[in-house]
């Protein structure tokens, strides 16, 4: 009971002493921001229940209730609306983090090379054949798919909140949400253009950076190391929407889906703190201690 008083209830929350330093950036004038809101909405429903039961004169209440149901559509909408900004505002943050990383010597290092290797020197062919951009970070990916949800999401709330204006049944309200609710789940399970296992997967590459575009990487099921049939190695050439592409020393470009690339192993070669390299000697039996000890091994 103590801990409900002291998250939901603002003036019982502590201002000095242990514990508070965490809430004190939550308050404002003595509110506590996280919790003001869903106060306010709890009391307008207590109050419109109350108007319901104690308000004698129909029309004065049903007026009152509809005032009350605009007042709760509103705070509803702008708490959904914050909700979709700041995971906008999270995944801006992590494509920002990633082009920062992209400027760092290393990773300009290799992006440099795979831009000259994938070039023909032709203008003509490049335009058709290579990427514009060889920089391409996850987010910025991600962010593309993310947009669908986003601006999907504010029509929906808004349409929704313009039907209580409009006084729409609950009936049609209802159907809206279930309709809205059976989009996102088809689009999470991927039966709608794939977004879900693309969304998935480009977050995942956000979140865990196992890579960047111009890394050496190989990909495969079961992570061993000497079974090139059943592994792809290349520089990552790009990142799209629907495809994790990889340049090998072939040259040949292989398109791997984002369903079939989540399900695989990466292993970073440019990641290496160091590398290892094989030499060979040999001396005759015969030749003196002093050319032996002289000699260089040669790769």
């Amino acid at each position: 009971m103590v801990h409900i008083r002291r998250t939901t209830f603002w003036w019982e929350l502590p201002v000095n002493g242990a514990g508070s330093s965490g809430r004190s950036s939550r308050r404002c004038c003595g509110i506590d921001r996280l919790s003001f809101w869903p106060m306010v909405l709890a009391a307008m429903a207590l109050f419109r229940s109350a108007v319901k039961k104690l308000v004698n004169d129909e029309s004065a209440a049903t007026e009152i209730m509809v005032y009350t149901e605009l007042g709760q559509s509103f705070i509803l909408l702008w708490l959904y609306y914050a909700l979709l900004d700041a995971i906008h505002a999270i995944i801006q943050g992590m494509k920002q983090e990633q082009e920062a990383i992209n400027k760092t010597e290393p990773v300009r290092k290799m992006q440099n090379l795979i831009s000259k290797i994938t070039r023909t020197k032709r203008p003509e062919k490049d335009v058709v054949y290579c990427f514009a951009q060889t920089n391409t970070v996850p987010a910025e990916v991600l962010l593309y798919v993310w947009w669908v949800y986003y601006i999907g999401g504010k029509v929906l709330g808004a349409g929704i909140v313009a039907c209580v204006l409009m006084g729409v049944e609950e009936s049609v309200l209802e159907k809206m949400l279930i309709g809205g609710v059976m989009f996102s789940l088809a689009t999470a399970s991927g039966f709608l253009f794939e977004l879900g296992p693309n969304t998935l997967s480009l977050l995942r590459l956000s979140l865990n950076k196992p890579f960047y575009v111009g890394d050496l990487v190989t990909l495969n099921t079961n992570g061993a190391m000497d079974s090139p049939g059943a592994s792809i190695m290349g520089f990552v050439e790009n990142i799209t929407m629907m495809y994790v592409v990889v340049r090998n020393f072939e040259m040949k470009q292989t398109w791997i889906p984002h369903k079939t690339f989540s399900g695989m192993i990466i292993q970073n070669w440019t990641r290496r703190p160091s590398k290892r390299s094989r030499c060979r000697s040999a001396s005759a039996a015969a030749a003196p201690s002093r050319r032996c000890s002289g000699s260089r091994p040669s790769a």
